[in-house]
């Protein structure tokens, strides 16, 4: 549709030009019916946008990997000195100690990655993607809700994006 066409369309209720994504009339607030093929391209545009969302969310939760990965080199070293330590130690009770120690450490591990995954996605949500997507709402003419209920229905239950959303 050109512009011309766009700025043709007409309120049904008093005849003020709408743009063809307006719900409501600027001049009576009357509710504008969107086309068909419309509210399908905004549908489309919605579904995309969401998916990328949360790709972005994805990309952005390894910020934190070289401290991870330092941490890890640190205590892989100190289990190792332990070892090494406990050369005067039976052997049977070396390896039970060295066994609950990296089963703690492996613990700490699981514990240190989904705590800097989740730190790095929220500071990314509440520096960029936050605003993104209110300017998205805004430009779409559409509800938080709406577009809270629409990732609702597209994205995975262990989606981050949800998180921030619901």
């Amino acid at each position: 549709m050109n512009q011309i066409e766009n700025f043709l369309k007409k309120c049904p209720n008093c005849g003020a030009p709408v743009d063809e994504k307006d719900k409501v009339c600027s001049y009576c607030s009357a509710p504008i019916v969107l086309s068909e093929e419309v509210q399908k391209r905004l549908d489309e545009e919605l579904n995309i946008y969401i998916k990328n969302a949360e790709e972005k969310l994805k990309e952005n939760k390894n910020k934190y990997d070289p401290y991870i990965f330092g941490t890890l080199l640190i205590t892989t070293s100190f289990l190792v000195i332990i070892y090494i330590l406990m050369k005067n130690i039976a052997t049977a009770p070396r390896i039970i100690i060295i066994v609950i120690l990296s089963i703690l450490s492996f613990a700490f591990w699981g514990i240190l990655i989904e705590k800097s995954e989740a730190k790095a996605v929220k500071e990314f949500f509440e520096a960029e993607l936050k605003d993104e997507i209110r300017n998205f709402i805004q430009e779409h003419q559409i509800t938080f809700y709406d577009f809270s209920k629409r990732a609702g229905e597209i994205l995975e239950k262990n989606a981050r994006l949800r998180q921030f959303l619901f």
